[in-house]
């Protein structure tokens, strides 16, 4: 299936050197049962802006998952990684995903036209977000 050659594929990339992509699985701690994941890719090895996603099970929407662990992400990113931007992108009629995003302070860059994505899946209007570093650590207390 689709799904399990991805799953595959982010698997190899997990073990490429040097490291551009991290793609990480969220899991419910209590049982362990996979909730969705989360990552930050960079499109080339010294990069310095990367995307930021998430994907997550709608049965566990609005718990917080999301909010944990996009802010763990972006944390790694520009405290670990050194990354100076990060990008994210969102479907405009997901206002849950979009206040998440606002609430770790990103700036509208851009809307982006229906169409197909890289993995031949159809994606309606959405609109890309930037987070710079600089504001980003100006948000922390």
């Amino acid at each position: 299936t689709p799904d399990s050659r991805n799953s595959r594929a982010s698997c190899q990339r997990q073990r490429e050197l040097p490291r551009w992509r991290w793609q990480l699985a969220l899991e419910l701690r209590e049982s362990g049962v996979l909730i969705g994941s989360c990552g930050v890719r960079r499109t080339t090895v010294d990069a310095t802006t990367a995307d930021v996603g998430y994907e997550l099970n709608p049965e566990v929407w609005g718990r917080g998952y999301a909010t944990e662990a996009l802010r763990a992400m972006v944390e790694f990113a520009f405290a670990d990684l050194g990354l100076s931007e990060l990008n994210a992108r969102s479907v405009d009629t997901n206002a849950r995903s979009i206040r998440l995003l606002e609430s770790l302070g990103v700036s509208p860059a851009l809307s982006l036209s229906p169409g197909r994505g890289r993995d031949g899946r159809f994606w309606p209007e959405r609109s890309e977000y930037q987070l710079p570093r600089d504001r980003w650590r100006s948000a922390q207390p």
